[in-house]
């Protein structure tokens, strides 16, 4: 189920559109997502965590840190499955109207390590989960 909210929290699982730029055309090429003709620029629809919200500050090394806490499942891979260099994002503070869209539960998800903050106005809505297990 997806619903709308005029403020957004750091845990929220949101449903967006990704930024239409060279790296998400990358993810398309390599076969991680799919164009959503619903999305501008037919960007990929995403649905990831957000971890950061405006002023918090992201350290990238191997791992990410948030604010200087690390966050679990936060490896940082060069290259993926297929032998693809990736795209890694430099450390950064987040810019107001911005998240970091980021898996804390799958350290090779495709998220916001590898293509940056994502403006807050592309979110389509929150996420809820109707069925989960661990």
């Amino acid at each position: 189920k997806i619903s709308k909210k005029e403020r957004y929290q750091k845990g929220d699982l949101v449903s967006f559109c990704a930024i239409p730029n060279h790296i998400i055309k990358e993810m398309i090429e390599q076969g991680y997502t799919q164009p959503n003709p619903n999305c501008q620029n037919q960007t990929p629809q995403l649905l990831k965590k957000i971890l950061a919200l405006e002023e918090d500050n992201i350290t990238i090394d191997r791992v990410v840190f948030i604010n200087g806490s690390l966050i679990k499942n936060s490896q940082v891979f060069i290259k993926d499955r297929n032998g693809n260099l990736l795209t890694i994002q430099p450390s950064q503070s987040i810019k107001k109207g911005y998240f970091w869209a980021m898996s804390d539960y799958n350290k090779k998800s495709y998220d916001s390590r590898y293509f940056g903050q994502v403006p807050l106005k592309n979110i389509i809505g929150i996420a809820t989960p109707i069925l989960t297990w661990d």
